[in-house]
């Protein structure tokens, strides 16, 4: 990859990075195949290209909502993917192209395939307005291109669509609208916040391995906080971000050991420096470590510890300060403290009904704590309540097949089953298998626990049929 870059960088200047973007040369593929493979070491090698278009498509976005067409041919499964999931989101991996001229997609849409082919030729209709505030950039681009009547705009890598209608136009055309949604829509909105809000350059290391931890790419963050490490002498500043950032890997690995000494390095470091939100965060991983190890007391003290510190850096209505109650509620939840973790679980959420929007996808995971909680407690009006409101939040603002919206499913399903309504209990336990196997691996705790909640109700149902 960094052969193929090397003849453009004589000649490359960050203010012409659409300029090459539509050039007909290498650039283009090997970009968007990078991200649309997920290739981490690709991206890493395009990042500063990345940014430069990142930067000019802000700086020439469009300033008033456009629609704007794509035409390509995709398979028969993937048309019958986006027919079940209307309503849902759809993010796109690559930087998309689009059109404003309708007849030039159409050509897009019917070239290629030919006859006895199983494609389908689809025309995309992109509804865009650049006023919802945190959408990723747009622009027309075709001042740049060789081809301007193609009318050319192209969008942000990782924009995010919600699918409105699929339907059956002319010619054997397929119409899919589609509307381009606020990265608040999506549960992935930090995998690019880096792009403009990090306070260590996007260029470094340090921040692709964050975005990598961020995307769940675990041994690739793990890869550059190494190579992080060996760059930089135990004396620079930014030593203490590799050692954070490796304790949350080794943590979300499993590796509590690796990661408590990882954090603890880091803790000493951002005390001398004396980076006090820092050390709240490190707390808070630390008391989780705690906790994944049912060592609840120290949990607890860690979990305070941060909000002691988020209580004196921040006003009361602080996102930070409702996640640090919800902490403790967990804390609690454990132990079967259950109106203790109620008191805390409350205090959180009233925290984020002032600061949050009403379908916020975070609030949909508070709902469904506090209906765990009314569940144990024995309300199940209250517990299908809040599970009713985590669904809905949910099923509108997470991607299809999300694991937290199977959480909720499998917690309705217990509901169900305390009740004593196997078969609806049965339902919602087969949705959350379904998702969970979709998503995650076979051997992971969620998909073991939902397969032996479904062994446990189906005996149950056969047991009430025989006679």
């Amino acid at each position: 990859m960094l052969q193929l870059l090397k003849p453009y960088k004589k000649s490359y200047s960050s203010d012409k990075a659409l300029w090459w973007y539509t050039r007909q040369s290498c650039l283009y593929p090997l970009l968007n195949r990078a991200l649309r493979m997920q290739d981490i070491d690709g991206i890493f090698a395009f990042r500063f290209f990345i940014r430069d278009i990142y930067n000019q498509l802000c700086y020439h976005r469009c300033a008033t909502a456009v629609r704007v067409y794509r035409g390509q041919q995709i398979s028969e499964v993937e048309l019958k993917v986006f027919e079940k999931c209307v309503g849902q989101l759809v993010s796109f991996k690559p930087f998309y192209s689009t059109s404003r001229n309708r007849e030039v997609a159409e050509k897009f849409a019917h070239s290629g395939g030919g006859n006895g082919t199983s494609l389908c030729s689809v025309l995309f209709e992109i509804e865009a307005d650049p006023r919802r505030t945190t959408t990723k950039p747009f622009a027309d681009i075709s001042v740049f291109s060789d081809f301007k009547d193609e009318a050319e705009v192209l969008f942000m890598c990782g924009s995010i669509f919600r699918i409105l209608n699929v339907s059956r136009g002319q010619n054997g055309l397929h119409i899919v609208r589609l509307q381009l949604c606020s990265d608040d829509d999506h549960e992935l909105k930090k995998l690019f916040e880096y792009m403009n809000k990090q306070n260590v350059s996007w260029d470094g290391i340090l921040a692709f391995g964050n975005l990598l931890l961020q995307m769940g790419k675990l041994d690739d963050a793990e890869k550059y906080y190494r190579i992080g490490l060996t760059q930089l002498g135990f004396n620079h500043i930014n030593i203490v971000y590799y050692y954070h950032g490796l304790g949350i890997v080794h943590k979300e690995k499993g590796d509590y050991a690796a990661s408590f000494e990882c954090l603890q390095k880091s803790l000493e470091l951002y005390k001398n420096m004396e980076n006090h939100s820092s050390v709240a965060i490190v707390y808070n991983n630390i008391a989780t470590l705690h906790f994944n190890k049912s060592d609840y007391k120290q949990a607890l003290d860690s979990y305070n510890m941060a909000l002691e510190i988020y209580r004196t850096q921040n006003n009361v209505d602080h996102q930070d300060i409702a996640m640090c109650y919800n902490n403790v509620g967990a804390v609690y939840y454990e132990q079967k403290k259950y109106l203790e973790a109620l008191e805390y679980y409350q205090k959180a959420l009233t925290i984020l009904e002032k600061i949050l929007p009403v379908d916020h996808p975070q609030l949909g995971g508070y709902y469904n704590n506090i209906g765990d909680v009314h569940l144990n407690l024995g309300h199940d009006v209250y517990a299908f309540e809040y599970y009713r409101l985590a669904l809905s939040i949910k099923e509108k603002t997470l991607p299809a097949k999300h694991p937290s919206t199977a959480t909720t499913h499998q917690s309705i399903g217990l509901a169900h089953e305390y009740s004593g309504d196997l078969k609806q209990a049965l339902k919602h336990f087969e949705i959350a298998a379904a998702i969970y196997s979709d998503c995650l691996p076979e051997k992971h705790v969620n998909v073991v626990e939902i397969k032996k909640h479904i062994l446990r109700v189906t005996t149950a149902i056969g047991e009430k049929k025989s006679p």
